[in-house]
């Protein structure tokens, strides 16, 4: 059990890793510099900092506010970031 929950674990910091490098990919190529980018979606600098550099587990309404300010779907935000959790087969 300890061997899924770790494999899940280290999946998720890795999308968590993945995500922060895309906004932040995102972000520049929108030429937003980081603190114009917060205010734009209406959040701190810090936390798009922590979310840039996987510190913070981004909510739902972050990752809205985030998908909104690049002119994007959250589904958009996600594009190319790998496979989620392995699902089984029925």
């Amino acid at each position: 059990m300890k061997t899924q929950r770790a494999s899940a674990d280290h999946r998720t910091l890795e999308l968590q890793k993945r995500l922060g490098e895309r906004v932040r990919d995102l972000r520049l190529r929108a030429g937003f510099g980081q603190e114009p980018f917060a205010d734009h979606c209406n959040l701190h600098r810090v936390y798009v900092s922590d979310l840039e550099r996987s510190q913070k587990n981004a909510t739902l309404d972050a990752l809205s506010k985030v998908a909104t300010g690049l002119k994007m779907t959250i589904s958009e935000l996600f594009e190319g970031l790998g496979p989620g959790p392995s699902r089984r087969n029925p």
